[in-house]
């Protein structure tokens, strides 16, 4: 259901079809925010293997951009990371002695990229459902991953994909909400979803 709304021509109902790009952009975008919570996996694979989805999200939003010659539209999430670009800069002024300072700074800056370039493929060519339901979708993985590494590992906490379980249980919790959004899904699916989640975030 997730590749299909992703991949899917939100024009469909106007006879519609996406353009190469349009496809791209959806499948990059729902790869990215897919993959966010399974980053440890991906690790063991390959080092740079996470940062695939978003750069290949990245390069072809550009090239997209270019060829309509369009920048960017104004939208109200822009403010809140300007403002935390803003707070992560003062952040780092008062901290510039530190030893790992920049190297934070750094590692924030493509977050924030990936993120502006998220909010404007969602506000255009992916539909919302769809990268909320990738988003789902890539939290249950994580979870079952934790609750296996719990139960089947016999770890202390489910960890799962991510080394530190705070972390995970971030994702976990954050995509709660989110089911309400997917009620197209179906209750059973829908439940089993939230299940695996609370359960996963309730271990970590």
């Amino acid at each position: 259901m997730t590749s299909r709304a992703c991949l899917g021509a939100a024009g469909a109902g106007a006879g519609v079809r996406p353009d190469a790009g349009t496809l791209l952009l959806r499948a990059f975008a729902c790869a990215t925010v897919f993959s966010a919570p399974l980053e440890g996996y991906l690790f063991q694979v390959h080092g740079q293997l996470a940062k695939v989805p978003p750069a290949l999200l990245a390069v072809t939003w550009v090239v997209v951009r270019a060829r309509q010659r369009r920048a960017p539209e104004p939208h109200p999430v822009h403010a809140v990371l300007v403002a935390f670009a803003l707070v992560l800069l003062a952040s780092s002024a008062v901290h510039a002695g530190g030893g790992y300072t920049l190297e934070y700074a750094l590692r924030w800056l493509p977050f924030l990229l990936v993120t502006v370039v998220l909010v404007d493929v969602a506000s255009r060519e992916v539909p919302i459902r769809a990268v909320l339901g990738a988003t789902v979708a890539g939290a249950v993985v994580a979870a079952v991953g934790a609750l296996h590494s719990l139960l089947a590992e016999g770890q202390t906490r489910a960890t799962g994909p991510l080394e530190d379980p705070n972390d995970l249980a971030y994702f976990l919790v954050a995509a709660l909400p989110l089911l309400v959004a997917l009620r197209r899904a179906g209750r059973v699916a829908l439940a089993v979803a939230g299940t695996v989640l609370a359960a996963g975030a309730a271990l970590a």
